[in-house]
Order: structure tokens, then C-alpha cells, then sequence
């Protein structure tokens, strides 16, 4: 088969919207979602090793069921220690880890102004460390909806900065047989996708402005 390029691909869809729009509505997932898996990244998670090392440094719980511990952790009070264990550790999976942890906290720390106080670090040293931390800002992007209500709150920053280190724009391919959960939807949640959320529709203006 030839190869096919995202450029190619986008052309088609053009194409195909000009000649039929009502037909575009079918074409564009498979267009989308062929332009994800032409380049998916191969993902990278935790593990055990920098789990233990990391629980025993901040004396945090960790045990068995802790499925996602380095989300279920993480705390915003906290977020210097991991700045400090980051610079100190040359180990990329414990440096893997924190880095999650960091990103965690931006749904607990609206109130102390995460955007403006610890945006401007994080996103340094995911530039810095792009080739460690290239699936972190994958993830945090939101691939499932454009929609702003369905995104992590640092969404519309990692797709700017994923535009700025990879020449792309951000491309969702959401699901066509189930529909996220809006944050709106359960307004006193603290998890890690709902919590507290400014009134600004792009969040990133809180850094711009």
C-alpha cells in the first residue's frame, strides 16, 4: 500500500466536505482517526519501581488497589517537593512520575493560581524534557473531545504547547459510540477531571492576560 500522509489525508477530507457535506460526517472519523493512528505515540506509564521509591521519599499510602497512584496522591500543598525531587533524580521513571504528579495538581490548586504560579516551570521543563515527557503531553491534551467541558483543566494549555514543540496542531479523535462525562455534570466533584473550574472558556488566557 502507499503510504499515506496527514497532509493527504486532511486534503481528502477538504475535498470531501466541499463535494458533499452530508457525506462528511462519516468521512471525517476515519479521516481522524487514521491521521491518530499514523501518529499515535507508544505510551509510557508509571512503574512499580518509582512508585515505592517515590511513596517512601514523601511518605505517602501506597498499596495494591492504588490503581493511578501517582493521581490519587498528589497533592498541590506538595507541589514544591516534587520540583526538588525532579531537579535531584536523574532516573527518568521517578522523573516520569513526578512530572504527572505536577500535572495532577492543576485540578486541586485554582485557587492558588496553578496557571500563572506553576504553568510557566511545568511547561519549561516539558520542553526541556520533550523526549521524556512527549506522552505526558499527549495524554494531558484530552484525545476524546475539542469540547472544553470534556478536557483536563490544563487541556487547552498542553495543545498549545504540543502545537509549539511539534509544528502540529492538536487532533482529538472522539469516540462515536459513547459520550464523555461533563465536569458541569457533577459540580462538587474533586476528581481528577472535574473540580473547580474558572469562567474563562480557554484556560490558558489566565497566563496570556
Amino acid at each position: 500500500m502507499e503510504d499515506v500522509t496527514v497532509k493527504q489525508i486532511l486534503l481528502c477530507y477538504a475535498e470531501g466536505v466541499q463535494k458533499n457535506r452530508k457525506a462528511s460526517q462519516f468521512v471525517k472519523p476515519f479521516c481522524f482517526n487514521y491521521i491518530n493512528l499514523l501518529m499515535e505515540l507508544k505510551g509510557r506509564y508509571v512503574t512499580k519501581a518509582a512508585v515505592t521509591f517515590l511513596a517512601n521519599k514523601l511518605n505517602y499510602p501506597s498499596e495494591d488497589w492504588m490503581q493511578d497512584w501517582e493521581y490519587l496522591v498528589a497533592e498541590y500543598k506538595d507541589i514544591s517537593r516534587y520540583f526538588e525531587l525532579y531537579a535531584a533524580e536523574a532516573d527518568d521513571n521517578i522523573r516520569f512520575t513526578l512530572m504527572e504528579m505536577m500535572i495532577e495538581t492543576s485540578n486541586r490548586g485554582w485557587d492558588a493560581d496553578w496557571i500563572t504560579e506553576i504553568w510557566p516551570k511545568v511547561k519549561q521543563m516539558l520542553a526541556d524534557n520533550f523526549h521524556l515527557h512527549e506522552y505526558t503531553v499527549y495524554h494531558w491534551c484530552y484525545a476524546f473531545s475539542d469540547d472544553i467541558e470534556y478536557m483536563f483543566l490544563i487541556s487547552p494549555c498542553m495543545r498549545k504547547l504540543w502545537k509549539e514543540l511539534t509544528g502540529y496542531n492538536f487532533i482529538s479523535t472522539p469516540s462515536y459510540t459513547s459520550k464523555p462525562t461533563k465536569r458541569s455534570d457533577f459540580p462538587h466533584c474533586k476528581c481528577r477531571i472535574y473540580g473547580k473550574v474558572p469562567q474563562q472558556k480557554d484556560l490558558c488566557s489566565f497566563m496570556e492576560n
